[in-house]
């Protein structure tokens, strides 16, 4: 049994995650609170005797006053073992900046139930491994200013999924310093000083081409805006 925390201060929203996951056989919603301090405190009590266990929050990108990316990764942070899912805008840059952030993956607000309950099921059973529907189409943009070459391509890719250098010298069968070689020319070619500025950089220039997980590719169920 799969226990979820959905996170929203929306009563619509509230009330869409509440009929989708009671309707499974195999999640149970533990809550829905209207604030990423509440959830905090929920998943902190994860583990404590006489407590529920909560496997994955599903987040409401907008939580007034709230940053809730940071939410998000403050709470994968602090449970390695918690899967987060976020639900916000279709937006290129926003599932970017969510897949570098570490979560677990990232829903636009309009997805079929179906893709909503297949990003809740994965996140269950690793947290680590970021999905969204949008995935493939955002990293299949077309280049189109700066200029990297194959292999900075490559390593810029890796960056983007949230791999360390070391992770990444070893897929590419490198050295870490080697890695760190081409972050610096990657940095320096796209003007920026650092990962997450690079995101922005490479959602702008459409230089993010590598394909992730698509959980699209099920059949068509009813829709539901959340």
């Amino acid at each position: 049994m799969v226990m979820v925390l959905g996170v929203s201060s929306s009563t619509l929203t509230a009330v869409a995650v509440r009929t989708v996951v009671s309707d499974q056989a195999d999640l149970k919603l533990v809550d829905v609170v209207a604030s990423g301090r509440q959830a905090q405190e929920r998943c902190a009590e994860r583990g404590i005797q006489g407590t529920r266990e909560i496997d994955v929050v599903l987040m409401d990108t907008y939580l007034p006053g709230e940053d809730s990316l940071r939410l998000a990764t403050g709470l994968r942070e602090a449970h390695p073992g918690l899967g987060v899912v976020l639900i916000g805008p279709a937006e290129d840059r926003v599932l970017v900046r969510a897949a570098v952030a570490g979560i677990s993956g990232y829903l636009p607000a309009n997805v079929p139930v179906h893709v909503l309950l297949a990003a809740i099921r994965r996140a269950a059973v690793a947290p680590d491994s970021f999905t969204a529907p949008d995935l493939a189409g955002v990293l299949r943009r077309p280049q189109t200013r700066a200029r990297l070459s194959a292999r900075e391509g490559e390593v810029l890719r890796h960056l983007l999924t949230g791999s360390t250098l070391a992770t990444i010298a070893d897929t590419m069968l490198v050295s870490e310093s080697t890695i760190k070689t081409y972050a610096s020319r990657i940095y320096r070619k796209l003007g920026v000083r650092d990962r997450g500025q690079a995101v922005d950089a490479a959602i702008r220039a459409g230089l993010v081409q590598r394909c992730g997980p698509d959980l699209s590719r099920e059949p068509e169920p009813t829709a539901i805006r959340v």
